[in-house]
């Protein structure tokens, strides 16, 4: 009996952990760890978000902020391109953005937190 309670305990704490996210431990600019010139941005849209990311242009040289849209699922930030789709999940303990792909995974450090 106690053991089905406590089972019951957890699972309900649990649930309402998963439920609490909304995707603000996202917020902010964050900088690729191995790569340091490889920043990026996530910012709100609606009640989405998107992933700001500045790179030259290989034709005029200039330099442009790429948007990529992204949704908030399963306590991560995802891509939805098929195999190209990628995901973005938040480790808490150590303030880490990964950005799991089918390039692989690339961990990113808060540079500074978002609104």
């Amino acid at each position: 009996m106690i053991k089905k309670t406590m089972s019951i305990i957890v699972f309900t704490t649990l649930f309402l952990l998963a439920g609490c996210g909304n995707g603000s431990e996202f917020l902010g600019k964050w900088q690729n760890v191995k790569k340091k010139s490889d920043a990026i941005e996530i910012v709100r849209n609606g009640s989405d978000f998107l992933l700001l990311k500045n790179s030259r242009d290989l034709m005029t040289g200039k330099l442009e902020t790429g948007k990529i849209p992204l949704q908030y699922k399963d306590n991560s930030l995802k891509l939805d391109a098929g195999f190209m789709g990628a995901t973005l999940s938040h480790m808490k303990s150590n303030d880490a953005l990964y950005l799991v792909s089918i390039m692989g995974t690339e961990e990113y450090k808060r540079v500074n937190r978002g609104e």
